[in-house]
């Protein structure tokens, strides 16, 4: 268990800042995102929020030092599917101006769906790369994660997502990456953020030698 690094990521979320979102600087071409790790207003009603994504983000730029945006305070918005969006903004800028050559939005599936893994590509459209879903996809079935899938149950197809957006903006890779609740919080018998987090870390890894 990487509890101590758990722990400084956690106390990173919980800092007050009334900021709507936060972009950590870092090293490396891939970039990680977590739009929906606070509430969300979609559509005329509230969405919870995901949390353990903003943590595992944190957790990835504590140890990796990769670059990192996620939001931070609810602003009844959602940088996930509006059009007109100050986060993707300020991801698209960073990323242009820092030499970002890839994208991970980190999202949570609820608890009640039997995916563990889902590799939101749009049927390749916003990754161009012809391996790059079948290497993630392996990175997560060779640690023992059952149940992956790619573009099911989400593809990333809705233009304002931030992956679709920020290829179409910017034409790097960018994948949507929804890991089941269940294995990300404590109390289901899934339980399995340390395996997640390792998993991250290949990602990255193997995403780098990909466009490199």
């Amino acid at each position: 268990m990487q509890n101590d690094l758990y722990a400084a990521a956690k106390a990173r979320m919980e800092a007050h800042n009334d900021a709507s979102f936060l972009i950590r600087d870092g090293e490396g071409c891939v970039m990680f995102s977590a739009p929906h790790c606070v509430k969300q207003w979609r559509e005329g009603r509230e969405k919870f929020a995901e949390p353990e994504t903003g943590v595992l983000a944190e957790m990835l730029h504590l140890k990796l030092r990769c670059p990192i945006i996620r939001k931070q305070t609810y602003c009844h918005d959602d940088a996930n599917w509006d059009a007109e969006c100050s986060y993707k903004d300020a991801l698209a800028e960073y990323i242009a101006a820092h030499g970002i050559l890839c994208l991970v939005d980190l999202h949570q599936m609820a608890a009640e769906r039997p995916e563990m893994i889902c590799i939101g590509t749009d049927e390749g459209r916003n990754v161009e790369h012809p391996l790059m879903a079948e290497k993630i996809l392996s990175v997560f079935q060779e640690k023992g994660i059952s149940s992956v899938h790619v573009d099911h149950p989400f593809k990333a197809s809705c233009p304002h997502t931030v992956s679709a957006a920020i290829h179409r903006r910017l034409g790097i890779p960018c994948i949507q990456l929804e890991i089941n609740s269940r294995l990300l919080r404590r109390g289901f018998g899934e339980y399995a953020l340390d395996t997640v987090f390792d998993c991250l870390c290949a990602v990255r890894e193997h995403m780098t030698e990909m466009v490199k």
